[in-house]
């Protein structure tokens, strides 16, 4: 049985309540908005070429005391993906 690629299961957004608690257009902002469209793993390399942000780590590190918990794994040399495991959530309340 051929299922559509219109089918919900294909085109819901995995991250679709999570709520992005920084200034638009800030730098964390683009961060988290990509870790969205990305369904949740990003790369340092992403961060730097995508972005132009390059202090990734004291950025992702912004991210994490907000409450956008991912783990880091070396993938090659310098290369590391980040794998968001935890984000504040729409209508959630702030611990």
């Amino acid at each position: 049985m051929q299922t559509s690629i219109f089918d919900k299961r294909y085109t819901a957004d995995p991250l679709g309540d999570m709520e992005n608690t920084f200034k638009h257009g800030s730098q964390c902002w683009r961060i988290v908005d990509l870790w969205r469209a990305s369904r949740g793993t990003i790369t340092n390399r992403q961060i730097v070429l995508e972005l132009n942000i390059f202090n990734s780590t004291g950025r992702l590190s912004d991210c994490s005391k907000a409450g956008y918990h991912y783990e880091a794994q070396r993938i090659n040399g310098g290369l590391w993906q980040f794998k968001l495991i935890d984000y504040p959530r729409k209508g959630q309340k702030a611990a």
